[in-house]
């Protein structure tokens, strides 16, 4: 049996990574998410980056397996009568890959990643990758619930599908959208584009953490800006901002597909309080925000829970569901203490969806 050998990617391994991912995982060879400028993003140690990349090469030099991870924190708050928010560092694996000839690559790679946190986390994922993070330690903690609107009900029409499809699809998108009518807020809010974060965002995520219980990742400007820095372009941030005023009560940042029919994502919000007249009117706004910039679906991530009743009351709909677990051998994250996990988590947010 050959050796192998575990190293960090240098910016030499780019253009082999890309091509290693796009045969990997069967997508055309100049799909974005393998491309050279999208892993240098990624992977290049930009500043403000929270990603890590390790490649498998066997005793030819020859790429055999990959492992990216998001390393960040957890901030966890307990609730009252305390609002000390707890901190551990935390990762997600993302791109990670074996070939197939060498299956037990990608259980080195996932052991050598897990050495930079022991507390890790998963959102997702093939039905083969979901199998392998079981056996490296994993437990299944429940479902996230994507919720999607329809903005542009004729849009159905240039999709690429045969033409009577298209006219089904677009007569039952045009009777989803006449149905849903979303009430004025009552307490309206402003989405005002930033194309850069700052102090604002370590403030109004402890105030939207800390009264608890709620676990979730920290949200940092370094971090944010980078991913504002996306090269394919799809990702803009935003302050939410009561009318007449001029500091933000809330941040978010939404993703822009490219392609026949265009989804826009309610990447991440935050939202000080979530307080059910504030978290409908964040809503509201963010939607036409991500119309506006020419999105002909909309979708979002119900969590934390006051998400929920929110976009219902905007017009979306639960469109499907996906599972997450926790790798926490120290059990730091409680069963208990409810998450709030977005598109912002890991490589939901490195790429339009």
């Amino acid at each position: 049996m050959s050796s192998v050998c575990l190293a960090p990617t240098t910016p030499d391994d780019f253009p082999a990574l890309g091509e290693f991912l796009a045969r990997g995982f069967r997508v055309p060879a100049d799909h974005p998410f393998a491309a050279t400028d999208v892993l240098a993003w990624k992977y290049g140690g930009s500043p403000g980056s929270p990603f890590r990349s390790l490649l498998a090469r066997d005793d030819r030099g020859a790429i055999i397996g990959h492992v990216g991870y998001c390393l960040t924190s957890l901030g966890t708050a307990r609730g009252a009568p305390t609002s000390t928010i707890d901190r551990q560092p935390i990762l997600h694996m993302l791109d990670w890959l074996a070939a197939r000839d060498h299956p037990g690559v990608g259980t080195e790679l996932a052991r050598a990643a897990h050495q930079a946190a022991p507390l890790a986390y998963g959102l997702g994922g093939t039905p083969a990758s979901r199998r392998a993070v079981r056996r490296l330690g994993y437990a299944y903690r429940g479902e996230l619930t994507i919720y999607r609107r329809i903005l542009r009900p004729l849009a159905a029409l240039r999709a690429h599908e045969p033409l009577p499809r298209r006219l089904a699809r677009a007569v039952r998108d045009t009777a989803r959208w006449a149905t849903l009518r979303p009430a004025r807020p009552r307490q309206p809010l402003e989405a005002r584009p930033t194309a850069h974060f700052g102090l604002e965002v370590d403030e109004l995520y402890a105030a939207a953490l800390a009264p608890g219980p709620l676990a979730a990742t920290q949200r940092t400007a370094s971090t944010l800006n980078h991913r504002l820095n996306y090269p394919r372009g799809g990702q803009t941030g935003w302050h939410l901002v009561s009318p007449g005023a001029r500091d933000p009560i809330g941040f978010a940042t939404l993703a822009l597909s490219d392609g026949p029919r265009r989804t826009g994502t309610i990447v991440d919000l935050v939202l000080p309080g979530w307080d059910a007249d504030r978290t409908y009117a964040a809503i509201v706004a963010l939607t036409e925000a991500l119309r506006r910039l020419g999105a002909d679906t909309a979708r979002a991530i119900a969590s934390p829970d006051p998400l929920a009743p929110a976009l219902t009351a905007a017009g979306y709909r639960p469109a499907h569901t996906i599972p997450w677990y926790v790798r926490d051998p120290n059990q730091t994250w409680p069963d208990s203490t409810p998450a709030w996990l977005t598109f912002h988590e890991a490589d939901y947010a490195v790429l339009p969806p």
